[in-house]
């Protein structure tokens, strides 16, 4: 059997429809594909900008409360911290507490105020006799007080061997709001 020869009206109607398919591979589908993969493309870029947007906004919430909770703390500590009207108070308040824990008081010596740039350091040398046991409820109770108070030493030393009674030398720093040049107190008048 011999092949068949390819006849002139099988060209006529090959050539044009393979024309027409590379005309639309060229013309349509291929850059249609194009244009659809920097679409989904830009589509993922978006939904990863806003999946960040919204971890952000969860980050923006968790600095705010932050924030509002150190508002609120700096708020209170400087309602507590002595003023310079208040430290006699705050003096006779530390005397006060010696006494009420039993603890007496052989020695006060309020030093130089020490003005920072924020804050003001208020040292105290002092020096008690007591007990051990009075000694520690009057650290504790000194610790606790609203005031920031900061015990930066002690020593301790036997005064007899006979006696339970110890001499203690203590030095303390109480922390005072220096709110003139803070510039918190100016930002929020």
């Amino acid at each position: 059997m011999a092949p068949k020869k390819l006849q002139r009206g099988n060209w006529l109607i090959t050539a044009p429809l393979v024309c027409v398919a590379l005309a639309y591979l060229l013309l349509i589908f291929l850059p249609g594909h194009h244009s659809t993969t920097e679409t989904r493309t830009q589509i993922q870029e978006q939904e990863q900008y806003i999946s960040q947007a919204q971890m952000t906004v969860a980050a923006l919430q968790a600095a705010q409360s932050e924030l509002s909770k150190a508002i609120e703390y700096t708020t209170q500590w400087e309602k507590d911290a002595p003023t310079s009207d208040s430290l006699a108070q705050l003096y006779g308040k530390i005397n006060e507490l010696a006494k009420a824990t039993g603890v007496t008081p052989t020695r006060f010596d309020p030093e130089p105020v020490l003005q920072r740039a924020l804050i003001r350091e208020i040292p105290i040398s002092m020096a008690c006799t007591g007990t051990f046991s009075q000694i520690y409820s009057f650290l504790s109770r000194l610790e606790s007080l609203p005031e920031t108070t900061w015990v930066t030493s002690v020593v301790f030393e036997k005064i007899d061997q006979k006696s339970q009674r110890i001499a203690c030398e203590l030095k303390l720093v109480v922390f005072a709001g220096n709110s003139e040049n803070s510039g918190y107190a100016k930002d929020t008048d």
